[in-house]
This record gives C-alpha cells, sequence and structure tokens, in this order.
C-alpha cells in the first residue's frame, strides 16, 4: 500500500493485493491447478476532517491478473472499487481498517476459474 496525502483531505492510494487460488475438476478425477491471484487497485480518497481518527471514503479502479493458472496469457481483468474506512494515528504510524466493494464487468474472466461479479473484502491498510 502507498498512500499521498493531497491538501483538503485529499488522496490517492495504490496497493499490491495478493492471494492465492485454486481450480479443481473433481468430476474429472482429481485435477487441480493453484496459482496467485493479484489485484493492483487505485483510489482517489476524501478523509474527513479530524485528529487522530478520520474516516474516509475512496473510489476507482482496479486491474486483476491471474498469475498463468491454466497457463493462459489473457487471464486478467478491470473493475470499479469503492471504500469506507478510518484511519487511525499513532504517532508516525497510521492503521486504517476499511471494507471495500469491487464489481467486476464479466463472472468468468477465465473460463475455468469462475470468479463472482460482487466482490466484498475487509482489510487493514498500515502505513509510516
Amino acid at each position: 500500500m502507498v498512500e499521498l496525502d493531497l491538501p483538503k483531505g485529499l488522496g490517492v492510494e495504490l496497493d499490491a493485493l495478493y492471494r492465492r487460488v485454486g481450480v479443481g475438476y473433481p468430476a474429472r478425477g482429481t485435477t487441480e491447478f493453484h496459482d496467485g491471484l493479484w489485484d493492483f487497485p487505485v483510489l482517489a480518497k476524501y478523509r474527513f476532517p479530524g485528529v487522530g481518527f478520520r474516516p474516509y471514503v475512496g473510489g476507482g479502479w482496479t486491474y486483476r491478473k491471474l498469475n498463468d493458472l491454466l497457463r493462459e496469457p489473457a487471464s486478467s481483468s478491470n473493475g470499479g472499487v469503492v471504500a469506507a474506512g478510518i484511519r487511525l494515528a499513532f504517532g508516525p504510524i497510521r492503521i486504517s481498517p476499511e471494507f471495500r466493494y469491487t464489481r467486476w464487468p464479466a463472472k468468468d474472466f477465465q473460463p475455468e476459474f469462475r470468479g463472482r461479479k460482487n466482490q466484498f473484502e475487509f482489510l487493514v491498510g498500515l502505513t509510516f
């Protein structure tokens, strides 16, 4: 997570989020594929006034890349993101628990990988 604070409560955030994913075919035997999934969201944020405790909202765009699952080159997608959270300051450390919603345009960006169009997450950002 990289965050740039701008004047008047505005900011920009860039994330690199990784998770392990897999696909299995129980009806076809024990064939399974496991690999990594990367999301790269970019959000514009507005932080409400406050000292040490600042609620915020944000919105933006995300790019998703599936690391060679099934060895297909076209395993990526784009989606829209909205977020709401609280930024807590403890000296130079900032902790930002956040609820995030992502809407993906297509349910299956990889035919064998069944993704969902609506993605809800709870994330915690840590910045210095």
